[in-house]
Parts: structure tokens; C-alpha cells; sequence
């Protein structure tokens, strides 16, 4: 099967949904269905939310507040600011 074919997959609730064939699945067709991401981009990007969430999961109520609190812009904005890398990702104003 190729990365782009869908399979069926069962939700924890028992509805059974039909997904593309790449993980994190349910998240991945989301991204491509709802947000319009391309499919070839899927991977990587549901890897990395995959990854971030749990690390996420792992840290202390104080510093979590203090990230979640960030738009998504604002953190990949702060990452390339301290890596030397593009930081100038778009900002909504809240």
C-alpha cells in the first residue's frame, strides 16, 4: 500500500473512520482534509505535533501554561530566533 491510500481505522470510541495510511493517522487526515496541507507534508508535520504533544505531556504545570500560552507562530518564532534559523513565521493578533 502506498502512503496516500487510506485504511480503515478503529477510534477509541468505536466508530470506525476511514483515514490515510500514514501516522499519526487520525491527525495526519485532518491536517489534510480540513487545513488543506498538502499530503506530501503530512509526515513530517504530524511527526513533529506528534513529538511536541508529548513532550508536552511531560513537563511541569508552570511551564506548561507558559508555552500553551503561545500561539503556534510565537514558539517556531522563538525556536529560529535562538537556533539562528527563519523566525519570522506569521503572528495573529489574538
Amino acid at each position: 500500500m502506498g502512503a496516500y491510500n487510506k485504511v480503515k481505522v478503529s477510534r477509541m470510541d468505536g466508530e470506525v473512520v476511514e483515514c490515510y495510511d500514514v501516522r499519526p493517522r487520525l491527525f495526519n487526515t485532518w491536517m489534510v482534509e480540513e487545513l488543506g496541507l498538502a499530503r506530501t507534508r503530512m509526515k513530517s508535520l504530524g511527526e513533529a505535533v506528534n513529538d511536541l504533544h508529548r513532550a508536552l505531556s511531560q513537563i511541569d504545570r508552570e511551564v506548561l501554561d507558559r508555552i500553551t500560552t503561545m500561539t503556534v507562530g510565537e514558539l517556531a518564532n522563538k525556536f529560529g530566533e535562538r537556533e539562528e534559523l527563519y523566525n519570522t513565521f506569521k503572528e495573529v493578533s489574538k
